[in-house]
């Protein structure tokens, strides 16, 4: 089984081969400086990087939202009222079942991308809740 990052190293692997080969992963003075691309490459580089992963991020929450719309939302739900804190033991089942949903709907390369949400899924939460995609209890919640 790959591993997120090895899921965006695949499937961003133009930017973060041009990121290496620049050696913008060394820090300056620990190499000699002819050998390191200017900041200014190394900077549009990580940001083709970023771009690229959270692309394939919305690319994937898409495909999830479209699919697997009950477990999404029951999950959301469940770490909406357990909060921050208490999540991983109370929603365990709900995360089970969200990530069994995104495997068959994603594939296991592309699910990787989504993973992340499910061990921290604070922003997914958001999200859902401000957009009015899964409905909650009218109480406001100021941990997430």
């Amino acid at each position: 089984m790959s591993s997120p990052e090895g899921a965006m190293a695949e499937a961003c692997s133009e930017p973060i081969e041009a990121f290496l080969s620049c050696s913008c992963h060394v820090p300056a003075g620990q190499i000699q400086d002819h050998k390191r691309c200017s900041k200014a490459l190394c900077q549009e580089l990580e940001s083709q990087i970023r771009e690229c992963s959270q692309k394939h991020l919305q690319s994937a929450l898409s495909q999830v939202e479209a699919e697997c719309p009950e477990p999404l939302d029951h999950f959301v739900r469940c770490v909406y009222a357990a909060g921050p804190h208490e999540f991983k033991e109370k929603c365990a089942q709900p995360a089970d079942a969200l990530r069994a949903c995104s495997l068959l709907s994603l594939g296991q390369v592309r699910s990787h991308f989504f993973s992340p949400s499910l061990s921290r899924p604070a922003s997914l939460v958001s999200y859902r809740v401000a957009s009015g995609k899964t409905q909650v209890p009218d109480t406001k919640r100021e941990d997430l």
